[in-house]
């Protein structure tokens, strides 16, 4: 009776201090509310499993777990910026320059979004807007070296080779 007692008493020390641990664990977009079931579970995100297969070059799969995951978490500008980079992988440009697009919505500063934009109009021979989203870049982040070199190769496909040389 005394032994039931005390690892009732542990069980329920165990819990208790996994509850805490999972009221305290950081949030991301990419993660459900913790809760101390789901503190016990190890499955992945469908963010993490479309980085994952990013990373595998498997661009298709990777748009389908960004989708999954942004039926869940619409708001998640890191899952469109990278939907979109998935897209522009997959040569389609129209869908990356949208998620790209939704990317800066959501966040106006995420510089990246906006090079990678200007490659997605770079590619398709879209040069002046290229140039756009490339100098934007490069206010909000003058150290972004590729969106100086893309800028460059769009001023230079445009024969203004001295804003080229600039860049």
């Amino acid at each position: 009776n005394m032994l039931r007692t005390v690892t009732f008493r542990i069980l329920l020390g165990l819990i208790l201090a996994m509850s805490v641990l999972a009221d305290n664990a950081v949030q991301s977009p990419t993660q459900p509310e913790n809760s101390v079931f789901s503190f016990f579970q190890i499955q992945e995100s469908d963010f993490d499993l479309g980085f994952k297969a990013f990373n595998k070059g498997d661009y298709e799969l990777a748009v389908f777990h960004y989708t999954k995951h942004l039926g869940k978490y619409p708001n998640d500008q890191n899952a469109y910026y990278n939907r979109g980079l998935a897209y522009n992988y997959l040569k389609k440009y129209q869908l990356a320059i949208a998620d790209f697009t939704k990317t800066i919505q959501i966040d106006p500063q995420y510089w990246k979004a906006y090079s990678s934009r200007g490659y997605s109009y770079l590619v398709q021979q879209n040069y002046e807007p290229a140039i756009r989203e490339f100098t934007t870049a490069i206010q909000i982040n003058p150290n972004d070296s590729i969106s100086y070199q893309n800028r460059g190769l769009s001023y230079q496909a445009l024969g203004r080779n001295n804003l080229a040389e600039a860049d």
